[in-house]
């Protein structure tokens, strides 16, 4: 089984050269290539449309982890390709009660002509910044015959869910653990930002302000700094 990480940093990223060892270390431990793709800036609308060219990589590998360059992985992450079945779509999904997606789903649903039944209750948006997925799940990087565009705030975040059900692809849900993001550094809940033991990936998204973007990525490595490798 051959893996890969990857990850895009385009543009103007200075916190990414802080980070990036932390990647090249969990590639290590993963027994993993890493590959980040860091060519031809055009645009923040364009970079993001890029994720979905990374799917011409299952040609050379089995398997693909896939994480913003906004994530910090913690030394202490287990192996997330030991954890999730091949035959799954490895996710964090954005649910009740710290997350609440719906409408926005049925947006991105109705926008790329998905006819399909959600429940209130029930229903999968999963974030976009860390997915994991195997030649089983090529189909969820396809384009549509239209603009890609955003709904809502989300640009290829929409498009991936509307895929997902599109193709009915069935996920593992790592939960908030594996990508604990945005509002829910800023809340530190459920988890304190030193919890250590729950918190294995954060995620240090667009939400964040550019000044306060660097001095949160500050924060958090000192925390994992004294972590063993």
């Amino acid at each position: 089984m051959k893996n890969l990480i990857i990850t895009i940093s385009l543009g103007n990223r200075p916190w990414f050269n802080k980070i990036k060892k932390y990647y090249e270390l969990y590639a290590i431990k993963t027994k993993s290539d890493f590959i980040v793709i860091n060519d031809n800036y055009q645009g923040d609308i364009n970079s993001r449309i890029r994720k979905f060219e990374i799917v011409k990589y299952l040609d050379s590998y089995d398997r693909i982890l896939f994480l913003d360059d906004t994530c910090i992985i913690s030394p202490l992450c287990p192996n997330i390709f030991e954890i999730v079945p091949e035959s799954l779509l490895g996710v964090i999904c954005e649910k009740p009660p710290y997350y609440h997606k719906l409408n926005l789903l049925k947006d991105s649903l109705n926008y790329y002509d998905v006819e399909t039944s959600i429940q209130k209750y029930d229903y999968i948006w999963f974030n976009s910044g860390l997915i994991l997925f195997s030649k089983y799940h090529k189909d969820l990087f396809n384009k549509p015959n239209k603009q890609i565009k955003k709904v809502g705030n989300y640009l290829d975040q929409a498009l991936f869910n509307a895929n997902r059900y599109k193709y009915n692809f069935p996920i593992f849900d790592l939960g908030l653990r594996y990508n604990y993001m945005g509002t829910r550094i800023d809340k530190q809940d459920p988890y304190k930002l030193n919890d250590l033991n729950n918190i294995y990936i954060y995620h240090i998204t667009r939400a964040w302000k550019p000044s306060k973007r660097e001095k949160k990525f500050d924060e958090i490595l000192n925390i994992i700094s004294n972590v063993g490798v």
